[in-house]
């Protein structure tokens, strides 16, 4: 997926010169029945610092909300008690006409979660200022713990995805009857620029074909680790077999050569035990065991 430039930050300086002070931090943050929420766009190192010393974040968690870029994943900390979720989106460029690839950061604790993404993502904007605004919403997003909040900060990043998609479908269609209209010199700057925006959505299929693949890996792994168990379980049936055998022909109530002596009983123990070492150690030269 492209990655989005960081804009990079200097300290401002006044008309000759001197450095002026830095502005307070921009942390909003909500509360509501023990749950808070705190979204910062694009956080600066100062402001990233001061939520890691609040929250006592690991310092690589730090290193990767401040990275240019990083690949999804969930990072998991029990002893600390949350999670580290990095996600991206799709995002919309107004300016260039383009989708540009935007990075989510969340952290997911008991009590809080924490969102920062890279750019603005409209939709986590909007829908924190909703529950800035109306009490009754967020006292219905807060009371079912920071995993419902978080399930429904990504249910309006997901949403907003559509109707990108939609205007990419149109886009494609125009382009197509620009081709048949025998305007085709003027759309190539026009396919490279769709064919960009379509790379950020490709990579869903790319991930999605990783967790199918996982998923038949791990069906194989389980058959394969059934069959060693069938494997054991048929050699020792095989084993019993001609031992039980031996031991319900001579259980049988008729008089036999050296029937009721000590000889026979050693005999027959002797046997058993022989064709027991025998067979196994055949199923171990095939390797069945």
């Amino acid at each position: 997926m492209p990655s989005l430039p960081r804009i990079k930050r200097t300290r401002p300086r006044s008309g000759d010169g001197e450095v002026l002070a830095r502005p307070e931090p921009r942390v909003q943050e909500l509360s509501a029945n023990g749950l808070t929420w705190i979204h910062l766009d694009a956080p600066t190192l100062e402001e990233a610092e001061l939520l890691q010393r609040r929250f006592g974040w690991h310092p690589l968690d730090l290193e990767d909300v401040l990275s240019r870029r990083q690949r999804p994943k969930i990072d998991e900390y029990r002893d600390d008690g949350y999670l580290f979720v990095v996600l991206h989106f799709p995002v919309y460029d107004k300016r260039v006409q383009r989708l540009n690839a935007a990075e989510l950061d969340a952290f997911i604790g008991q009590d809080y979660l924490v969102t920062l993404p890279n750019v603005e993502l409209l939709p986590v904007t909007r829908l924190f200022h909703r529950c800035h605004e109306d009490l009754e919403l967020r006292a219905q997003l807060f009371g079912k713990g920071s995993g419902y909040l978080l399930y429904h900060v990504l249910d309006d990043l997901f949403d907003y995805c559509f109707p990108i998609l939609d205007k990419i479908g149109h886009k494609l269609d125009s382009l197509e009857d620009d081709i048949f209209e025998g305007r085709s010199d003027e759309v190539v700057r026009d396919i490279s620029n769709v064919k960009q925006e379509i790379i950020s959505y490709r990579i869903l299929d790319n991930y999605k074909e990783v967790v199918e693949a996982l998923e038949d890996t791990n069906e194989s792994a389980i058959n394969h680790r059934q069959n060693d168990i069938l494997r054991v379980l048929t050699v020792v049936s095989v084993i019993l077999l001609p031992m039980t055998l031996i031991t319900g022909i001579f259980g049988m109530n008729v008089h036999f050569p050296g029937f009721a002596t000590a000889a026979a009983w050693w005999a027959i123990v002797a046997s058993l035990v022989t064709l027991a070492i025998g067979l196994a150690a055949f199923f171990r030269y095939k390797r069945w065991l």
